[in-house]
């Protein structure tokens, strides 16, 4: 259901209000020619010698090797060979008394490169030196990223008095699904009082004006776009993997806006579909310019707080925004004890694994496209692992998930490893509406690195997942139950008949084998029955509901 709440809430607040905040664009290179970079936009930085952070390459003059624009991207190669001196080449591209601004909105759309000893970057340099030479007038990094942590993306900026080199910058990083494979949209929102840095929209980090005084603010200034790989430096802290090469950083565009005229009223679009609510104050349809808010996030019972997600991200439930923008949050309530991480699909599609088919995820649902069938359920797959399971305590896996049309996927969780077996495994008939499917099972032996793992090949069908969690089942309480002597389980060992005994009636008993699997089930409300179970020699479990408490018997068949 909440994908559909969460579009209508969107369109809604979008129809009848806008964005706040208008943007103009005021200059681009949408890299729709073949070619060396356009050279009215563009310029080079040229040279070797290190750059001043013992960076390995040559950056080249005009040289198509290692600057080019083909296929509607601006490429820039490193390249592993002789030259100048060197043993590698690059490029370095800047706009510099060609574009140069102060304040607005700098987008790059790009595809970054990967491996040991590369050093990708999308950042801001001052046109003039003001307040003198690096890092006095200032640097504004948009983008950062090092080889050997290839999906960790760096923001930075260095003034005087916060700068790398004394060790005291100021910045942040987060982790990002395979940038080298995957277009990001890195930006910068630069105003007379802060700068906010954004991927795709979300903002990651925000710097924020403390004095007027040029060692903490020089960015009252006109600056210029920079965009280069270097080699080494950086990047090479772990060493250069001279097999790498060619690397390339594509650009599919650069975009630079200004605001339009006077600031409007703004919005805060909240969706708080799962598991909880957010409180607004003060609690309004639209915001004046400057109006603080704070959005408190609520969970239900059983559940806690764990992230912010949308245009801000944060870890603390209560959030406080000043209206310069409009605003969509998005709050993640789990359970305490959730294994899953990212369960909800608000991360995107980090901490997932799959193949088979393409996956993404919108508006907080993870969709798997399959057009054709396939021979096997398991020739598509998703699966996360790191699922800690223990030996004779009950797991449940809950699943929220519909389809294109009706379609039966697998879900279970199993081993990591060969010969992947399944603990707790079952079918999960699929509608073009939203279910909550429940698995449960107990486990026989532990497992402290299982996975959970969704099998969605077979017939044709786009297959939409909502939820995912994994947790231990904490209303088992076999301490109460034997400190109220409520419940008896005989004879035991037994050989075909077996009776359950207890001073309240059962709501259900169920009876699972050593793999986790349910093997025999009553929901009659009974206190005193007596079973005929033509099972199999050896050991099984019997859960026994009551009063919304499990009680839990090992038994052994003859």
């Amino acid at each position: 259901m909440k994908f559909y709440n969460y579009v209508f809430l969107f369109l809604v607040c979008f129809a009848q209000f806008g964005f706040g905040q208008t943007w103009v664009k005021i200059w681009s290179d949408e890299f729709d020619y073949t070619g060396l970079p356009n050279s009215t936009k563009w310029a080079y930085d040229v040279g070797g010698h290190g750059w001043g952070n013992n960076e390995s390459q040559y950056y080249t003059d005009a040289r198509s090797e290692n600057a080019r624009v083909e296929n509607g991207n601006l490429i820039i190669e490193a390249r592993k060979e002789s030259y100048q001196g060197s043993d590698y080449t690059s490029a370095r591209i800047v706009s510099k008394g060609l574009g140069d601004w102060k304040y607005g909105k700098i987008e790059v759309r790009a595809k970054i490169p990967t491996g040991k000893g590369m050093w990708p970057a999308i950042w801001m340099l001052p046109s003039e030196n003001v307040y003198g030479t690096w890092p006095k007038s200032g640097e504004i990094d948009i983008m950062e990223n090092v080889g050997f942590e290839p999906n960790t993306i760096h923001w930075n900026v260095h003034t005087e008095s916060y700068n790398h080199s004394i060790g005291t910058n100021k910045g942040d990083k987060d982790d990002f699904f395979e940038p080298y494979n995957n277009y990001y949209t890195y930006a910068v929102e630069w105003y007379e009082d802060s700068i906010r840095f954004l991927v795709d929209d979300v903002e990651y980090f925000q710097f924020d004006k403390e004095s007027s005084n040029s060692n903490v603010w020089p960015f009252d200034q006109k600056f210029h776009l920079l965009l280069n790989i270097a080699v080494g430096g950086w990047g090479g802290l772990q060493g250069i993997d001279a097999n790498a090469f060619p690397q390339k950083m594509y650009v599919d565009y650069v975009r630079v806006y200004k605001q339009s005229g006077i600031e409007s009223n703004y919005t805060i679009t909240v969706n708080d579909w799962s598991h909880g609510s957010v409180v607004k104050s003060p609690d309004s349809i639209v915001y004046s310019p400057g109006t603080e808010v704070n959005l408190q996030a609520v969970p239900d019972n059983g559940y806690v707080f764990n992230k912010w997600y949308g245009t801000v991200q944060d870890t603390s439930s209560g959030l406080d925004l000043i209206m310069h923008s409009d605003y969509f949050q998005t709050p993640e309530f789990l359970r305490p004890d959730e294994q899953v991480l990212n369960s909800q699909f608000l991360g995107g599609i980090v901490n997932w694994g799959g193949y088979g088919a393409n996956m993404n995820v919108e508006f907080g649902v993870h969709k798997t496209n399959l057009s054709v069938s396939t021979p096997n359920a398991w020739d598509v797959q998703m699966s996360q692992g790191g699922i800690a399971l223990e030996e004779g305590k009950v797991y449940t896996l809950t699943v929220v998930a519909f389809a294109s049309q009706n379609k039966t996927i697998n879900a279970a969780l199993g081993k990591a490893s060969a010969p992947w077996n399944s603990y707790i495994s079952e079918p999960l008939n699929l509608t073009t509406t939203p279910q909550t499917f429940v698995i449960q099972g107990v486990m026989s032996s532990s497992d402290p690195d299982a996975r959970v793992v969704l099998n969605l090949g077979g017939d044709a069908g786009d297959v939409m997942l909502q939820e995912i969690s994994v947790v231990e089942d904490v209303v088992s309480s076999n301490e109460y139950f034997e400190e109220n002597g409520l419940v008896a389980v005989y004879p035991n060992p037994f050989r075909d008949k077996l009776v359950v005994s207890s001073s309240e009636k059962w709501s259900k008993l169920s009876i699972y084998n050593v793999l986790g699997g349910l093997v025999y089930e009553d929901k009659n409300y009974e206190v005193n029955k007596s079973f005929d179970l033509p099972l199999q020699t050896g050991i099984y479990y019997v859960k026994l509901k009551i009063n919304k408490l499990d009680k839990i018997v090992k038994v052994i068949k003859k």
